[in-house]
Order: structure tokens, then sequence, then C-alpha cells
């Protein structure tokens, strides 16, 4: 039997004015539930809407298991549903979407943290009492000791302000103003903690012009402790009243970064504690987010019941902002170790990571902190475009950092339109590597199977290989040094010039063709210093002080002629019409895009300059897309004001068809799904439609 479940008409309204229908970078506290890791600790799967009721948007890295139908709002899995019984049709559900990047600890939380409250290596317990219109104060005491009210700190209601506890916190009472807790180890939830002002029996509170809002961050674990507050030796039963002895109530945004939202003393078989059976303590009465590790337990059926039952609903706030730290744009960071990273949007900072698979779409920006900010060690594919190229730099101006890929028999690299800032040393290895019109501008060694296409490097080029190597349309500033012992070599069409060292140096190789190039006002020309002749040809080399041609025969067709750059001094290295570099490469190289003999260096001499005419974007039909990253199926909505017949096609950024086929579309909204799109590698696609010799392109983004 299949049930359909609504959307909540409160939520949905939210959804249309904040969800606009694709995935972004939002922060960890967008998600009522946000989970990196569905599978407990015990191996178990724990199913949504069975006895509990949530409110909100869930999204999972993990496959997504729903069991009943009080689940209302978007679902989102990075993997696919799963079904305990009955499988439910489900309303507003993504499937297959990018995983989200989960971040091992929050360094920018820390860094801009004040208070930082020390524990002397957990020697000290601290405890942290909201006290509504009073502020907060801060105690300490000794770890394993009855808590008393030894004060550390009294703070003001803060004002957008982060607090950093380096270890154990416990934390309780009623919030008020915009502030942050980061704790570096386990928090305790050691009576209710939630804003002033909201309802008293459960937390709940008018969102339009609230003022409080709070974030509560655990590098481990968030656990409610088990005391008589919180519903201690079955409170649900034995309390009484409506929240005096069972229950918790719970307002903010909730992170544990290392592992779980969980509760304390589940009477497992080796707790030292056993409570009562049943030992049922009411419920997490939560209005905010929980992002977790790994789901956690909040009830289990061990002594006939242990634990909370949910009632989540969201805070429609955090669809517009988070607490401080979570604000969109506010410090992005990732850090720690990571298996895959589908950046999404806007700039990101990484410090000290790790990461199997990392994939970065066009316009991204990325910060390196540190001397060793980011290693990849399976796979980095980067997507940028002409129009909205990927740039990666330091976070700290002047400053230097290395972005390291350390695999070579494994590592994978595609790159496209992506700019090296001249801060960052890019050490790869690899198995094979593709970059195309990309920019270097500091130190580059690449190690693996090279292939380099309209590529500028102003610094320094190590390129080892010994296998195969293709370095053709490209510009280099810097020394290039041939290392390994290349078996299958090509460098074509590359211009090298104003090196204060060697244009090549060819230290070992077994097959190396050098065709077609410009080596001028360099140190030295092409320094052979292997025993064995590389195979030279058509190329144009050129006052180099030290010598043009060390070690090596000029080979057929080779010039010593000054090429006639437009201004190479202020770094132009175009052709002029003089030039004698014109029409002098290798006969038998392909055509120069006009049509005429091959020219020798990067940039051709055009002949017959020609441009491409656009037709207008007409602006009486609008398109859209969604999941944008897609997947195994893209809809496509157009809204249009006429009935008429639209080609669409899908062509790669070289313009290349990929599909195509033709829709009717009626006048008003249209909706359409490619499912057989013959898309198989990821990267960057347009979808065309003409229609009456108008043409409307929209971006697609596949992520396999």
């Amino acid at each position: 039997m299949k049930f359909i479940m609504k959307t909540h008409s409160i939520l949905f309204a939210f959804t249309m004015l904040v969800f606009i229908g694709k995935l972004t970078a939002e922060p960890m506290t967008y998600y009522t539930i946000l989970n990196n890791h569905e599978e407990t600790r015990l191996g178990e799967y724990l199913y949504y809407g069975i006895e509990d009721t949530i409110f909100g948007f869930i999204r999972t890295n993990d496959f997504l298991p729903v069991g009943g139908n009080a689940v209302y709002g978007r679902l989102i899995t990075s993997q696919e549903l799963m079904f305990e019984g009955n499988e439910f049709e489900l309303e507003n559900v993504i499937e297959h979407a990018p995983p989200f990047p989960f971040p091992e600890r929050l360094d920018y939380l820390r860094a801009h943290a004040a208070p930082h409250v020390p524990s002397q290596n957990n020697r000290m317990m601290t405890w942290i009492k909201f006290r509504g219109e009073q502020g907060i104060d801060i105690y300490q005491y000794p770890s394993g000791t009855p808590r008393n009210d030894s004060v550390y700190a009294h703070l003001a209601v803060p004002s957008w302000q982060t607090i950093f506890v380096d270890g154990d916190v416990e934390v309780e009472g009623y919030a008020a103003g915009q502030v942050t807790v980061y704790s570096s180890g386990n928090m305790y939830l050691i009576d209710n903690i939630q804003y002033l002002h909201s309802d008293r029996r459960n937390g709940w509170f008018e969102h339009e012009g609230f003022p409080h809002i709070l974030g509560l961050v655990s590098d481990r674990n968030i656990i409610i402790k088990d005391n008589s507050r919180n519903g201690k030796e079955n409170g649900w039963f034995e309390g009484g009243g409506w929240g005096g002895r069972h229950s918790i109530n719970i307002n903010g945004s909730l992170i544990a970064l290392g592992g779980s939202f969980t509760f304390e003393h589940q009477n497992d078989d080796h707790d030292l504690y056993q409570g009562p059976e049943p030992d049922e303590r009411g419920f997490v009465n939560l209005k905010g987010s929980v992002a977790q590790f790994r789901r956690g337990y909040l009830h289990r059926d061990n002594h006939g019941g242990t634990g909370y039952r949910m009632k989540y609903n969201m805070d429609v706030r955090l669809l517009r902002y988070g607490p401080p730290g979570f604000r969109p744009g506010e410090y992005p960071d990732i850090s720690g170790r990571h298996d895959r990273l589908l950046l999404i949007d806007g700039t990101y900072t990484f410090t000290n990571v790790s990461v199997n698979k990392l994939i970065v779409p066009a316009g991204v920006e990325i910060l390196l902190d540190g001397a060793n900010a980011l290693t990849v060690h399976d796979s980095l594919i980067v997507l940028g475009t002409e129009d909205e190229p990927v740039t990666i730099r330091t976070r700290i101006p002047n400053s230097r950092s290395r972005f390291h890929i350390d695999r070579g028999n494994r590592a994978y690299v595609s790159m496209k339109h992506t700019n090296f800032s001249d801060e960052i040393e890019v050490d790869f290895e690899f198995d094979s590597l593709k970059v195309k019109h990309c920019q270097f501008d500091g130190p580059v060694s690449l190690e693996g199977n090279i292939s380099v296409d309209s590529s500028y490097f102003s610094d320094q080029v190590e390129l080892t290989s010994w296998e195969s190597m293709r370095v053709s349309r490209s510009v280099f500033e810097g020394e290039i040094d041939i290392g390994g012992d290349v078996r299958d070599g090509e460098l074509i069409n590359n211009t090298i010039v104003n090196s204060h060292f060697s244009g090549i140096i060819l230290r070992r190789f077994s097959n190396l063709r050098i065709i077609n190039n410009l080596i001028a006002h360099n140190r030295y020309g092409i320094n052979n210093q292997h025993h064995e002749q590389p195979e030279l040809a058509f190329n144009c080399v050129y006052d180099n002080t030290r010598g043009d041609w060390v070690d090596c025969n000029p080979g057929e067709g080779s010039i010593s002629e000054d090429p006639l750059m437009f201004d190479y001094e202020e770094c132009d290295y175009t052709l002029t019409a003089e030039s004698s570099c014109i029409d002098a490469g290798d006969p038998s190289s392909p055509l120069d895009p006009d049509d005429t003999r091959a020219d020798i260096g990067a940039f051709y001499f055009d002949h017959e300059p020609w441009s491409i005419e656009v037709n207008p974007v007409p602006d009486d039909f609008l398109v859209s897309t969604f999941p944008n990253p897609f997947n195994r199926s893209v809809k496509v909505s157009i809204s249009n004001s006429i009935v008429q017949i639209a080609d669409w096609s899908i062509v790669n950024i070289q313009g290349q068809l990929i599909s195509q086929g033709k829709w009717s579309l009626k006048q008003g909204k249209n909706e359409f799904t490619l499912n057989n799109h013959n898309i198989d590698i990821p990267g960057v696609y347009f979808l065309q439609l003409d229609l009456n010799r108008d043409t409307k392109q929209h971006k697609l983004l596949y992520i396999p």
C-alpha cells in the first residue's frame, strides 16, 4: 500500500520563497537535520517518521531511511531513500544529490571566538548558564566533583559573539542575544536550553522579528545528560506535569562534528548504570536544527524503552541566516579528512585538508590557509569556464601555500580555466593529468602521464613522466625541466620566453619530439643534458644569451631568427605580420584555425580574422533546470508566451552536439524531463533552445 504525503502548508510557503530549486552552499544550520552517516555506531539505520514528528528539511550524505509519514519537508539524499515496510511516495525528494562537505572541525570559529576558555587538559569542567537578560555566567569546577558556582567569567547579553571552550562543557538556561558556543570536547545539555520569551512548555516561538539565536557546536558529541530535570528514571511517567521531571526543550543549531547528538545512559548491558524498565524520559522538543557526523540514538528499545521521542520543528529564520559563524558566506571553511567534496558556489577556505576526490565547479574561489593547506589523493576535477574561471590563492596575501596530489599511480586530474596565484606551489603526482586553459603564476611540479594544452606558466615547471607527455599551445616564462624517462613525449607549438635559466632543460627521456616551438630571450635555449638526441624540427630558437642549441642539433626546418613578437617585454607574445614564424611550422602538423600552414609558437597569426554572429536572446520565455548539478536526469521548466515548437540540444563546452530533440510548448509553464541525455563525462554542458531563430542557453553541471 502506498501513501502520498503533502508538504505542510507553512513549510511550503517558506520553501517557495527561500529554497529556489537548487542546492547552493548553505551553512550547516540550514537543514533541520543534516547527517554525514545515517548508520549508527551499532550498525543500525533509524527510520524517520515512525514514532517521531519532524517538520523541516532533512539532508544526508547516506541512504535516507523512511519508515512513516510523520515527516514534513524536503528530503535530500546523496544516495537513495530506503523504506521499512510500506514504500511511501513522497513529494519534495532529491536523490543522488552531491554530498554536503561535512568538516572535521571549524577552525575559523575558534580563531574568531572570544573568550577562549581553557580546561587544563580537561582537569576542569566548564559550566555555561544562560540567564536571559542578565547575560551568561561561565563557571569552572574540578572534573568529577559536584557542580559548584565557581565563576570563571560573566558576559553581558551577546551581540554576534562566539565562545570557545577547550574541553568538555555543560550548558543550560534561557539564551538571549546572538551567540555560538564551540567546544573541543563533549557538550552536555543538563537542562532545557531555550530562547528567552519562548514557550516554557516546549520552546516554541513566533519567528517574525524574534531576536535571539544560538549555536551549539562540539568537535565530538552533544549529549543529553541523564538527570532528574531531563527525565531520569522513567521521568515521562514518574515526573508528571508538563516538564518538571521529563523531556528537554532545545532552541538553536546543534552541530556534532565528530560524533552524534545522543543521550547519556542508554541501558546497554555494559553500562555501569542501569535504569528502570521502562526508562522513558520524554520528548526532545527541538525548534532549530541538528547536524551530526553519525546519526545518534535518542531512543533505544532495551529495558522496555529507553530515552526520548523526537518532536522537531524548523526555525525558518535559519533559511535566511544562521547563528554567529554560520551566516551564508561568513568564514566558509573546510578542514580535516574527507572522502568526497563537491563545492557548490562561492569562496571556500581550506586549512589542512585531506580529501580523496575534489570536484570544483565554475566560478568557485579557493583560499589556501597554511603551508600544507590541501592534499588530494585520488581525483581532482576543476570545471572552470572562460566566463567563470576557478581561482586558487592564499587566504593571507604574500604568504605561501602548497597544493599537493600525492598518489601517482591512482590520482586523476582534470582542470579547465583554473587560475593559481604566484603564492601557490603546485605539486602534483598522478596517474594522468589533463590541463587546458589554466594559468599558473607560481612554481609547478607535475609527475605522471601529462597532457597540457593552451595554458600559461610564469615560473619554473618540472615535468616528470615515464610514459606519456604532451604539451601544446602553452606559454612558459620559466624553465621547463623534463625528467623521468618519458617514452612518448611531444612539445608542440609552445612559446618559451624570458627565463632566467634554460628555456628547456632535458635531463632524461626515451622518446621526445620538440616541434614548432618558439624559444627566445632565455639564458639557454634547448639545454640537452641527456646522452641521446631528442627529435627537433621546425623550432625558432633565438637570442638565448648562453646559447640556442646546447648539446643538440637544430633539426629540420628550425630557424634562429627574430620572431618579431608584438611586445615580448610586456608579455605580448603574439606574432606580427612580418614574423618569420608565420607558416613556418611542420607542414605535416594540423592546419591553424584559419586553414593555413601551422605557425611556430603558441599563438598563430590569423590571416583572415572572423567573428561569429550571435542571435539575440529573446525576453519572452524563461528556462530553469533542477537539480543542477544533476546526475541521472534533469527537469527542464520553460515559461513561454505563445504556442510553438522548440528545438533543444545539449552541447559540451567545445560546442559539440551530445543529444537533441523537439518539444511542443504550450502557452504558460511547460515541464520536461531529460533522462537519456547521452552524457557520461563529468563537466559543464549547455542546454540550447532554438525558437523562431532565437537562441536561449542554460548551463548544466553533470556529476556522475
